[in-house]
């Protein structure tokens, strides 16, 4: 995550955008100064190594022959706002509240495995530990459920089509038309071990995941009045397979 800062003492103000570079690059950072112009364009970027004064003395050199320049930036500038950079950089990052968890369905939370959501969980945090979640989490235990806390829904909500009132789920090809023809459109979807559907929705600002959820829920049952439908704050895991449970009877979508 980068560091924005402005140069104080520039004229017109620039600002600098600090961001550490790879590991292979240790010490090194990315450093891109642009002038505030009426039009916002960038119209320098560079790389240097703030411990090498050779590398400083380069990079003041370049900024201080952007056109506009008036007021130049010196060497005791670019090590201040280095300073606050480095300061910046040692603090602990902020940690989420927001937290995806995988177990067992027999087990409480304490129990699985934690996939927190970066913070702030905008909706592409959201979607790449979701994703990290399904695709890339082994599933060797069947039963395995993903949840997380209903306040979180807003953010990521599962809407749940059942069958189980019905005697035979449908087939695949009816549910995999149902599914398509659903709007809005989901993150994800897959048929549920028991024939339903799983969709997954998550945030379109303005628009929150539990209300665009809640919008396909009406248009399932639109396009399938057989069809019942809840809204989750979980589901099972789509590489999970699925094994009884003690309790007896059966049913279609879970």
């Amino acid at each position: 995550m980068p560091l924005v800062k402005s140069i104080s003492g520039s004229q017109p103000p620039l600002v600098m955008v600090l961001e550490s570079l790879p590991k292979r690059d240790k010490g090194r950072v990315l450093f891109e100064v642009r002038s505030t112009d009426v039009n916002g364009a960038q119209q320098f970027m560079d790389r240097v190594d703030f411990t090498s004064a050779r590398s400083r003395a380069g990079l003041v050199a370049n900024i201080n022959r952007i056109p506009g320049v008036a007021q130049p930036v010196t060497d005791a500038m670019l090590i201040q706002v280095f300073a606050e950079f480095t300061a910046w950089q040692a603090q602990p990052a902020p940690r989420s509240d927001f937290v995806l968890t995988l177990r067992r369905m027999a087990e409480v939370a304490a129990q699985g495995t934690s996939i927190p959501v970066e913070n702030p969980p905008t909706p592409e945090a959201v979607r790449t530990a979701f994703t990290h979640a399904i695709n890339d989490m082994a599933i060797a235990a069947p039963n395995m459920v993903l949840t997380w806390e209903a306040e979180h829904a807003d953010k990521l909500q599962v809407l749940d089509v059942d069958y189980h009132h019905l005697q035979a789920a449908p087939s695949i090809d009816f549910t995999t038309a149902l599914a398509e023809a659903v709007r809005p459109r989901p993150l994800a979807w897959w048929r549920s071990h028991g024939g339903g559907l799983h969709f997954i929705y998550i945030a379109v600002p303005p628009y929150a995941a539990d209300e665009l959820a809640a919008c396909a829920a009406l248009a399932v049952m639109q396009i399938d009045p057989t069809a019942s439908v809840e809204l989750l704050t979980q589901t099972r895991h789509p590489k999970s397979r699925r094994v009884p449970q003690a309790t007896p009877g059966a049913s279609h979508g879970r």
